[in-house]
């Protein structure tokens, strides 16, 4: 084979490996191939708030307004005051923040400030429904209050009352059957406060065959009223982590309270299952176990809206 011959066969060769390369990024750029993002994916582009007035606002009101609103005020450079104001307070002044805002926008659409006001006030409000779950999380669990000696005498009655043989005591050798560590487990609750305690009567008076099932199966493995509580811990960090937005989003309170006690019943279930299919009896193996399926319940909150109770 000659120079030239060999030349050819090299520049062939060449050209065949540049079209896979240039097709490969085709299906890249017209997200025709989902596989393609393990190797090139398109960096998200955030939107700075003048083109989120300009755009996104006219779109109208809704939990992803409100994400874009957000997002778009961290892409900001001289908003970012703006930002933190509005994510950590419930009671921010909605006139004010709007007035702000407008001044970094110098092209104003006719009405922005009403659609701009109107997303403010379902953002304060989802604010304030998220502060009020944090109340709870952060009440200690106190013998002295009626309504906590009431729902902690509920849990009793739903899932010790049948087997023990004691009647209702604060403190008792009997709590260690649900998993408390002590007698009292007002020293259990520190971690997830009076809302730990209300998430596990509602999950009891919810699902009380379930949860009893559970509870068997539960006693040789792990303490089951302790991971009750680190699960509240959990639905409360998802809360933060923006993750419950959209279920919140046009709730009142006491909507809101529910659904976050149907997600928390749904990550103890998912918890539980993968547990006893992987038969783990190391304790040791908790921690791991546990945020394996926290991740999953985040991917499952972003596509289905809801904690699925098992990997689909």
């Amino acid at each position: 084979m000659t120079y030239w011959q060999r030349l050819v066969v090299h520049i062939q060769r060449w050209k065949s490996i540049l079209w896979r390369f240039l097709t490969h990024i085709a299906k890249v750029v017209f997200q025709k191939d989902n596989y393609s993002y393990y190797f090139i994916s398109r960096p998200r582009i955030s939107k700075d708030i003048t083109q989120f007035c300009n755009s996104t606002l006219r779109k109208g009101r809704g939990p992803q307004t409100i994400k874009e609103l957000k997002s778009s005020l961290q892409s900001t450079p001289n908003c970012a005051n703006i930002y933190h104001i509005i994510q950590n307070n419930s009671d921010f002044d909605v006139e004010l923040i709007s007035n702000w805002i407008l001044e970094k926008t110098p092209k104003q659409p006719d009405n922005i400030k009403t659609d701009l006001v109107a997303v403010l006030e379902d953002l304060k409000h989802l604010q304030y429904l998220k502060e009020r779950i944090r109340q709870r999380q952060t009440t200690c669990f106190d013998h002295d209050n009626p309504l906590h000696e009431e729902t902690l005498f509920k849990l009793w009655d739903l899932l010790l009352a049948s087997t023990s043989h004691e009647s209702f005591h604060k403190k008792s050798e009997e709590w260690a059957k649900l998993g408390f560590q002590g007698k009292d487990p007002a020293t259990d609750f520190r971690g997830g406060g009076f809302l730990a305690l209300q998430q596990l009567v509602y999950f009891a008076e919810t699902r009380r065959e379930l949860v009893l099932q559970m509870l068997n199966e539960a006693s040789e493995s792990y303490p089951f009223a302790c991971v009750g509580i680190r699960c509240t811990v959990a639905i409360v960090q998802l809360l933060d982590e923006d993750y419950l937005d959209a279920l919140l989003y046009g709730c009142s309170e006491e909507q809101a309270l529910n659904m976050i006690h149907e997600r928390y019943c749904e990550l103890w279930i998912r918890f539980h299952r993968s547990w006893k299919n992987k038969k783990w009896s190391d304790i040791m193996s908790f921690k791991t176990c546990f945020e394996e399926q926290l991740d999953k319940a985040k991917h499952s909150l972003q596509r289905n809206g809801y904690i699925s109770e098992c990997d689909e």
